[in-house]
C-alpha cells in the first residue's frame, strides 16, 4: 500500500467528483439561507405593521363578504368613544 493507493484511478474524475459534491452541498445551503431570509423579512414586516397600528390606537380587522361572495379584508380603526368602525 503506497501513499497514492486511496486516489481514484483517473485523477481528472476526482476533480469532477469534488465539484458535484460541492454543488450538492451548496444547494441546500442556498435554500436554507433563502428561507431564513424570508422568515426574517416577514418578522420585520410584522413588527413594522404592529408598531404602525398598535402603539397609538386600537387596531381592528374586520372581514366582510362583498356582493359577489369574495372575501375582502378591511383594516379599520375602532373609535373607543363612539364605538364605530372607521377606515373602510
Amino acid at each position: 500500500m503506497g501513499p497514492c493507493d486511496d486516489l481514484p484511478a483517473k485523477p481528472e474524475l476526482f476533480h469532477w467528483g469534488k465539484l458535484i459534491r460541492a454543488r450538492r452541498e451548496l444547494v441546500p445551503q442556498l435554500c436554507r439561507a433563502s428561507v431564513n431570509s424570508a422568515i426574517k423579512e416577514h418578522g420585520v414586516m410584522c413588527r413594522l405593521t404592529a408598531t404602525a397600528f398598535a402603539e397609538n390606537e386600537t387596531s381592528v380587522r374586520a372581514l366582510r363578504m362583498s356582493r359577489d361572495q369574495e372575501s375582502t379584508l378591511d383594516l379599520g380603526l375602532l373609535d373607543s368613544g363612539a364605538n364605530t368602525l372607521f377606515g373602510e
